[in-house]
């Protein structure tokens, strides 16, 4: 094994994430899901999906995990429907 390809290669990918700051961010981001509520489970796939889009915590709306457990908003009885979007363009 070329260990320093590997070593190149751990370094190119932490750089393009952000450096050391970036790293201290990811790790206090895992470090407040692991605290939270929630299953090992859900902890567990929400720091996989955090390290997978790094920065996304920073973002507006960014930091809650989405639960796919949770269905899309309905229209209520005094709301009308939103309109079909067309498949072809």
């Amino acid at each position: 094994m070329d260990f320093d390809k590997l070593k190149q290669k751990a370094q190119q990918v932490y750089e393009q994430r952000g450096g050391s700051e970036a790293a201290k961010g990811d790790g206090q981001e895992l470090k407040d899901i692991f605290q939270g509520d929630g299953s090992l489970g859900e902890k567990a796939k929400a720091a996989a999906q955090a390290i997978k889009e790094p920065g996304a915590h920073d973002e507006p709306g960014g930091g809650e995990p989405v639960s796919s457990s949770v269905p899309p908003p309905q229209a209520t009885a005094g709301e009308p429907a939103a309109p079909p979007t067309p498949d072809t363009p």
